[in-house]
Order: structure tokens, then sequence, then C-alpha cells
């Protein structure tokens, strides 16, 4: 059964406040895909984001995972396993792994310097 669903969310009760923060300091605000996608793929809902180029359909999918492996690593929890299968269907979106994760993690780890690492590399 596909439902289309549009009802937008408050993603601040979502995510943790230091992903947020890496949002805001990167975004001025998150799109109207995101506000959409983010709650449901957090929900673990299969979803499919049909959107044109540039409003936010790969990082919306990133976000939930940055924010779910951010979660397990506060929580000691964060095991060494795949948590994550990306399918790129292009070899140019391969690129979307480096700008939607590893630039993201790299950049929330240096937002709070001095504390300890959450995510190492």
């Amino acid at each position: 059964m596909i439902v289309r669903d549009t009802k937008e969310y408050n993603l601040e009760s979502f995510l943790d406040p230091i992903v947020l923060e890496w949002f805001t300091s990167k975004y001025k605000e998150f799109t109207t895909v995101q506000k959409i996608g983010i709650p449901l793929i957090h929900q673990r809902k299969h979803v499919l984001i049909s959107s044109p180029t540039g409003t936010g359909k790969t990082l919306s999918g990133f976000m939930v995972i940055i924010n779910e492996l951010f979660l397990l690593a506060k929580q000691n929890k964060l095991e060494d396993k795949i948590y994550c299968v990306y399918v790129s269907p292009l070899k140019a979106l391969a690129n979307d792994i480096h700008r939607n994760l590893e630039v993201p993690l790299a950049e929330i780890r240096d937002l709070r310097p001095g504390r300890e690492l959450i995510f190492q590399k």
C-alpha cells in the first residue's frame, strides 16, 4: 500500500541536540522534504522520496543514519559492525557518501573540541 505523507514534523524532537546544532550551523533551515522524510525514516518506515534535485533527499536519509549512530555512541552501544548499506544508482552519486556522511561526522566531531570523540576514524 502506498501512502503519500505530507505532514511536516518538528525535527528538534527527532534529532540529538548536537546533530541539530551541526545542521543549523550549515543550513538555514530544513527543507520540506527533510521535514517530512526524516521523521518517517527515523520511525523505520519504508520511505520513497521523490523530489527535484537539490531538495534534500539524500541528506534526509543520511541525517537519520548520523543521528542513530550518534545516539548509539553516546550510549556506549556503537558496535564495530555495518549499520547501513547505501546503494547509489549512479557512480557519480558515490560522492554523496563523502558529502553527506563523512563530512558531517567530521564536523559534528569538531563541534565539541576537548570532549571525548564519539566517532573514531
